[in-house]
């Protein structure tokens, strides 16, 4: 187990890493303002992820 010492770094690492990857979902469903998104939208992002994956079959 983890002392007390080192509960209160892992439990903020733990949330900024899960709030980071929160943030990067909600600008892929477009929950972001256009001034603070980068794809805008799930299908801008489906566009850019078929690009990078043109060898895969597409369904």
């Amino acid at each position: 187990m983890t002392n007390t010492q080192n509960q209160f770094p892992q439990l903020f690492l733990r949330l900024a890493l899960s709030v980071t990857m929160l943030s990067a979902v909600a600008d892929r469903f477009g929950w972001w303002s256009a001034e603070n998104s980068s794809w805008g939208n799930m299908k801008s992002f489906e566009e850019y992820t078929r690009s990078l994956t043109f060898f895969f079959l597409k369904l």
